[in-house]
This record gives C-alpha cells, structure tokens and sequence, in this order.
C-alpha cells in the first residue's frame, strides 16, 4: 500500500506498507492495527472513505472498502486536491 506524506506522522516517513488482505477494508484495519489511529484519517466515522480520500487498486479508483484485493495488487492512497 503506498501512502500520502500527510500520513508521516503514522508511519514513521515509511510510505509503501506492506499489507496481506482479502477485501481494501481488510487491508484497511491491518494497517490500523499496525499504526493505531490512521485508519480515522482515511475512513469516516461510518467506515467509508473520507471525503478527500481517493484510492486506487491497480490503476483503478475504487470507493468501496468491501472490493477484493489480490496479494499482488498496488494500492495508493491518495489525497484529493483542491483549491482555486
């Protein structure tokens, strides 16, 4: 899983996480067990993505944390850009 900078301050610098999953939600709450609290900066207080949350599983973006997950896959994380 390859993660945003805004995220350093859970991991430590260490952007690419090696996570094993079935299902992006899966993989989700691994990488929470393994760095406590990042999963809130990722997903809302309903578990879905937060608003400025995009990810991509293999080049396609995907919105729902119940999509399998093959052990080879690349994931991004990634923040929405905004602004005028």
């Amino acid at each position: 899983m390859h993660l945003p900078a805004a995220l350093d301050d859970y991991t430590g610098g260490q952007r690419r996480q090696d996570v094993s999953a079935v299902t992006l939600g899966d993989g989700m709450r691994a990488l929470n067990r393994r760095m406590p609290g990042i999963a809130f900066r990722i997903l809302d207080e309903t578990d879905s993505l937060r608003e400025h949350i995009r990810i991509w599983v293999d080049g396609q973006e995907q919105a729902d944390l119940s999509v399998k997950v093959s052990p080879e896959a690349e994931v991004h994380v990634m923040l929405a850009l905004s602004g005028g």
